[in-house]
Parts: C-alpha cells; structure tokens; sequence
C-alpha cells in the first residue's frame, strides 16, 4: 500500500503553528527537534483529505512567513539560526578537524 510523507518544520508564524496543530492531531505523528513528521497511508489520505488540505494550503504561507522570522540579535536562539542558515554545526567541524 502506497502513501505519504508529510513533513513540517517547526516555526513561530501563526501558519506554522496551525500547521505543526494539524499534524499533531494525525496518527502516527512525531514530533523531532526542529520538525513534526507524519507518514499517511492511502485510506488515512482519504479519511484526513480536509486536515491534509488545509496542509497544503499554508505551504506557501509557511515559506513566506518563516524566511523573515529573524530570532532577536544576540540571543542564544539567534545564535542557533546563524549556524542552522550558514551551514556550521557539528557536520562541518567533523569534516575540519
């Protein structure tokens, strides 16, 4: 049986909260650090068509809204925005040293 991935990563706009709320409330769902996850079947695609519509329909939202969530300057969450958009993190020092 065939189905769906459906995989939202975790914001602070509104869209992204009413997003990370409907998958929370499918079956299945995880919820890992910076995402919320969630694998659908063919009949779970049938019986949550509205919930996963309404998915869709803040997608485009969501990427609008998130681009310019810039955490305050200075803070330890701007901190962590710097490395996630520069690409530093464990991965790249791994690779240095």
């Amino acid at each position: 049986m065939s189905g769906i991935t459906i995989r939202i990563d975790k914001g602070r706009s509104p869209a992204s909260k009413e997003a990370q709320t409907i998958i929370s409330t499918l079956p299945g769902a995880k919820e890992c650090k910076r995402h919320y996850s969630v694998r659908l079947s063919e009949d779970d695609m049938i019986h949550f068509g509205p919930e996963i519509a309404r998915i869709l329909e803040l997608i485009p939202i969501l990427r609008e809204s998130d681009w310019f969530d810039v955490p305050e300057y200075g803070t330890d969450e701007w901190a962590n925005w710097m490395i996630d958009i520069h690409g530093f993190g464990k991965k790249n020092s791994q690779k240095r040293g």
